[in-house]
């Protein structure tokens, strides 16, 4: 049994959950816990466990939310969940866990918390007119950083801003492919800057998001300046962002110098000529860690993160020197450090050790929201809607088996899904 504790401990604390987990199988039996009942404190096996009867607000409209639903768990239409993830994989918002558990329960439902209310709350009553607002999502590993920062976007699409995401920006310096030959395709010598570096396929995947998440919106934008990309092409002021994104994604090789003309026409077009406009970032911390990328495939240098032209331009971005806007990143809890040559994943508790003085530089000042652990009811409200989606048997949900399933899950959101979804 002990020895049971230990693996469950070492997959839950390593996050090794791909490799744990037997994919779709809702079967929970609390016999085979990975503690029992024995083993729990006296007065936690005397206490009685009920589960909440009501797991749904009598709303899914994000501006509608408060206080009295939180635990509750709201559901995002398929039509807006196919704007904010149109692409399911890497650089979505959503993670390839959670995809596999909507595909299981045939919904995308997300829990309504505090800290996505917060900011909603600041968004409503902010004043515009000044510098843009930065928000720092910070907290521990698995808390739900990322689904509170889409429960934002999520406000702000139906809302009618204008969004310029990056989902899991981890995913912009690493390689996509284990094989030199297409590695030398993913990263390239800007045509703008020498200095600076392009890569064409995330780029577009990330124009690709951009204009599914504002298709109504970009026509009515339009150019200030005139950008020359080639001896024959170029682009006339007056024409409408959705020329603009088009192009990109038609031409990849210029890709990464069309994002930099988007994010520089959004911080140089005045207020009143555009939407209001969210600047989300996941992962903040990597714009300012060691990257796996290489400068020439096969060579040991690699790339800085200020050397590749997309994080060039996000920092500019997220400055506050524009209005009608606000910016609102998530720290992912794990940063790299340069190390004999070599990255390596670290974990880290405090935010600055995370995005480091750099980081604080770009963002300072801005209001950190903190995004904890689940209080007990939320615990109690994600039991009840894995049993309202019979992911959970109710042969599991004796009070002893609800009571080693809170005792494991330690009020972790990713616990808490590891306990239920892979100790079988």
């Amino acid at each position: 049994m002990h020895a049971i504790i230990a693996k469950a401990s070492k997959f839950c604390t390593k996050l090794e959950y791909e490799l744990f987990r037997p994919v779709f199988k809702p079967v929970f039996a609390s016999s085979k816990c990975c503690i029992s009942s024995e083993q729990l404190p006296v007065r936690a096996r005397e206490r009685q466990i009920h589960l909440p009867e009501q797991i749904r607000p009598s709303h899914n409209e994000p501006s509608r939310h408060d206080l009295n639903d939180v635990g509750l768990f709201y559901t995002i239409p398929p039509e807006d969940f196919s704007r904010l993830c149109p692409n399911p994989g890497v650089g979505n918002g959503f993670s390839v866990r959670y995809l596999e558990d909507m595909k299981a329960f045939n919904e995308c439902a997300v829990m309504i918390r505090r800290p996505a209310l917060e900011v909603i709350n600041y968004l409503k009553h902010s004043d515009f007119s000044r510098p843009v607002q930065r928000y720092l999502l910070y907290g521990d590993s698995g808390t739900g950083k990322s689904m509170t920062l889409q429960h934002i976007t999520h406000y702000c699409m139906k809302e009618g801003w204008l969004i310029l995401p990056t989902m899991y920006a981890w995913a912009w310096n690493m390689y996509r492919s284990r094989f030199r030959l297409t590695q030398r395709d993913e990263v390239l010598e800007s045509q703008w800057k020498s200095e600076r570096y392009d890569q064409p396929l995330m780029a577009t995947q990330w124009l690709g998001m951009f204009r599914e998440l504002n298709s109504q919106l970009l026509k009515n934008i339009t150019t200030t300046k005139e950008y020359t990309w080639t001896k024959r092409e170029k682009t006339e002021p007056g024409k409408a962002l959705e020329n603009l994104v088009d192009l990109g994604i038609s031409r990849p090789r210029i890709a990464t110098d069309v994002i930099g003309s988007i994010m520089r026409e959004i911080r140089c077009i005045p207020a009143e000529n555009r939407p209001r406009t969210l600047v989300t970032i996941d992962c903040f911390e990597a714009l300012f860690s060691e990257t796996w990328l290489k400068k020439k495939v096969g060579s040991s240098e690699r790339l800085q993160p200020n050397e590749l032209a997309f994080f060039y331009n996000l920092k500019k971005l997220i400055s506050n020197t524009w209005t009608n806007g606000a910016v609102v990143v998530a720290s992912s809890g794990k940063f790299t450090t340069e190390k004999e040559k070599s990255s390596a994943m670290l974990e880290g508790h405090l935010i600055y050790d995370i995005i480091g003085s750099e980081g604080f530089d770009v963002l300072d000042p801005h209001v950190p929201v903190e995004v904890p652990n689940y209080t007990h009811d939320e615990v109690l409200a994600q039991i009840a809607y894995y049993k309202d989606r019979k992911w959970v048997l109710d042969t599991a949900l004796t009070n002893e088996g609800k009571q080693e399933i809170v005792y494991m899950a330690c009020n972790n959101p990713l616990n808490l899904e590891l306990v239920c979804g892979g100790f079988v």
